[in-house]
């Protein structure tokens, strides 16, 4: 009885729906129609009939990437002027963005921001995250261990012991390997199939204060302060680049290492060769890559830098440049960033707040309060979320 009643509903409202269409279509009577791929298509236009170019033009009214010039025209013999190219270049970013993403396939369109409800305990002193895709992975600095938790839920699976100083985390060849602090600096490993255990200690011939992390597929790659290390995951051998000064934050971008200075951010050679240098903020902290630009958050300047590193074939640029420098929007020590996608996410570890623009435009989207106390630091996307690293409560929020 009440489907039957849902289906007359339906038939009622279809019939609205086609009535109201039928009349609205009423002022597009000499729409133009063209056939693509041996079905017929009509579009509102009325100046595009037997263009060449006809089925082009579907594709781009369909996908939202044009509106035509007025309702009923395209005006396709019209000049397109620069503004009206990067309209529909950045459209065509943003919708490839959009479509193409985990969001899209798993129909969860929604923009989740904090709640306390998204929270999960950790031990004392969380600072970093990464994702291996399917769990979130937390260092422990006060605690000394590494919790596992899972990404669809937000459940703590497991904890592995006996990593003093855990820092920053990489993965690479199925394993996760995370800096350690402790006397000599270390490099952790944990196998993610194992149950768990103390870390596996790879080397501990790295510095004292061991602080970013990479990998280039082959090597991990180590900065601390005025020292980058490269280390054989397989044996645990060290190579020592000297020659930099307050090495802090690292990123691979497909191509070259980078590392983060005080004031600097490095493209570097495989042989620890500086390649370029440019300037950034003061205390620049853990950046990200977003295909082709990097975003350096900076501690003290409270403010993000911008490095276009490659261009759109995501061939890398001989002159990486400094394409823009980024205020306001509630940057407030920032320390790390993290790219889901579509946005940029910054840390604001003094502002007890995250930061959020649009990779695309570079336009701020928000300024989002994770509770005061919060410190947030650390930050990562599973894909997904993100994920924050809130060291002032032991805890950490997805969103």
């Amino acid at each position: 009885m009440h489907t039957n009643r849902r289906r007359t509903a339906r038939r009622a409202i279809l019939l609205t729906v086609f009535t109201v269409v039928v009349i609205a279509g009423s002022t597009h009577l000499h729409a133009d129609t063209g056939t693509c791929s041996g079905n017929t298509i009509t579009l509102p236009f009325t100046d595009v009939a037997g263009s060449p170019f006809f089925c082009q033009i579907a594709e781009a009214f369909f996908s939202a990437l044009t509106n035509g010039t007025d309702a009923s025209h395209y005006s396709p013999s019209t000049n397109v002027t620069r503004d009206q190219m990067a309209a529909f270049i950045t459209r065509t970013l943003d919708s490839e963005l959009r479509r193409g993403s985990r969001k899209a396939s798993l129909d969860q369109w929604e923009q989740a921001f904090f709640a306390s409800g998204a929270t999960t305990d950790v031990d004392s002193g969380p600072e970093f995250l990464k994702s291996d895709g399917v769990d979130v992975w937390v260092s422990n600095g006060g605690a000394g261990t590494i919790s596992r938790v899972r990404a669809s839920d937000g459940r703590l699976l497991q904890t592995w012991t006996q990593a003093p100083g855990a820092g920053t985390l990489v993965v690479a060849r199925g394993r996760i390997f995370i800096t350690g602090g402790a006397e000599n600096g270390r490099l952790y490993r944990i196998d993610p199939k194992e149950l768990p255990q103390p870390v596996t200690v790879v080397t501990n011939q790295l510095g004292s204060f061991p602080s970013g992390i990479t990998t280039d597929g082959s090597f991990i790659w180590v900065a601390d302060a005025d020292v980058i290390f490269k280390v054989d995951p397989g044996n645990g051998d060290v190579t020592t680049f000297t020659g930099f000064d307050s090495a802090s934050g690292m990123l691979y971008d497909g191509s070259n290492v980078w590392t983060t200075e005080d004031h600097t951010i490095k493209k570097l050679a495989s042989n620890g060769n500086v390649l370029q240098t440019l300037p950034v903020g003061q205390l620049a902290g853990h950046p990200a890559f977003d295909g082709a630009n990097i975003w350096v958050p900076n501690d003290i300047s409270n403010s993000i830098t911008v490095i276009r590193a490659k261009d759109s074939r995501g061939e890398p640029l001989a002159q990486p440049f400094v394409l823009a420098t980024l205020t306001g929007n509630g940057l407030d020590s920032p320390v790390c960033a993290a790219f889901d996608g579509e946005r940029i996410l910054v840390t604001n570890l003094s502002g007890d707040s995250i930061s959020l623009w649009r990779a695309t435009t570079l336009q701020p989207i928000d300024t989002i309060s994770t509770q005061s106390g919060s410190n947030p630091f650390g930050a990562c996307c599973d894909g997904l979320h993100f994920w924050v690293a809130l060291s002032g409560t032991n805890k950490v929020v997805r969103f």
